[in-house]
């Protein structure tokens, strides 16, 4: 296994083809000029609407 160390265009850290999470951008809070760190496009439910989702999903 090897290390590979990418900076993409906007430059988000990719390593070992894995990009970290800027979880300040998830809470909509991140005031960084240049984050390194992947903003994620779209908004997802609180994880305890997913995981109420996915109890009813196993019952259908």
């Amino acid at each position: 296994m090897f290390l590979t160390l990418v900076l993409l265009g906007d430059k988000v850290e990719v390593c070992d083809q894995r990009v970290a999470v800027c979880r300040d951008h998830a809470k909509g809070m991140c005031k960084r000029k240049q984050c390194k760190y992947y903003h994620i496009p779209i908004v997802l439910p609180p994880a305890n609407v997913m995981a109420a989702t996915a109890k009813l999903a196993e019952n259908l």
